[in-house]
């Protein structure tokens, strides 16, 4: 009897595991369409809460960037700092979408929020690819709020 309580518990325990697991993703330009439409539904989706970061240089984001990005300037700013900046300000339950176009290892992110997807491509080709897809903007961030 007792091996079959615990036997129980420890299914249980496995099933709320499983149903709340964190994923990390790193995206380049062949699979690119998997981050888009992911970052399309949650800009559209009023039930998902996400943070979306342009990680370029800011010269290169005020020249243009995808409109709900926020600009955090790697090149300047510690990675360490921006990890820290998203603990602070966004619970684990967001969905954190990322852009570079340099290869960066954001691995410490792994397990941090329900979902990290970074993709990593230049950014001329991400511009072109998804015009028609997303709304690009140029100066500094505008949330619309």
């Amino acid at each position: 009897m007792n091996k079959k309580i615990i036997f129980l518990i420890l299914l249980f325990l496995i099933l709320i595991t499983s149903c709340s697991t964190k994923s990390y993703n790193v995206y380049n330009t062949d699979d690119s369409k998997i981050y888009a439409d992911s970052l399309y539904e949650a800009i559209n989706t009023s039930n998902i809460k996400y943070a979306a970061f342009d990680l370029r240089e800011s010269e290169h984001y005020l020249e243009k960037h995808l409109k709900q990005m926020q600009n955090y300037d790697l090149e300047k700013n510690n990675l360490n700092d921006f990890i820290s900046y998203l603990s602070d300000n966004y619970s684990k339950d967001y969905y954190i979408y990322l852009y570079s176009d340099i290869n960066i290892n954001l691995d410490n992110l792994k397990g941090k929020y329900k979902i990290v997807n970074l993709l990593i491509m230049p950014y001329q080709d991400f511009n072109k690819q998804y015009q028609d897809y997303f709304i690009f903007d140029s100066g500094e961030y505008d949330c619309g709020c």
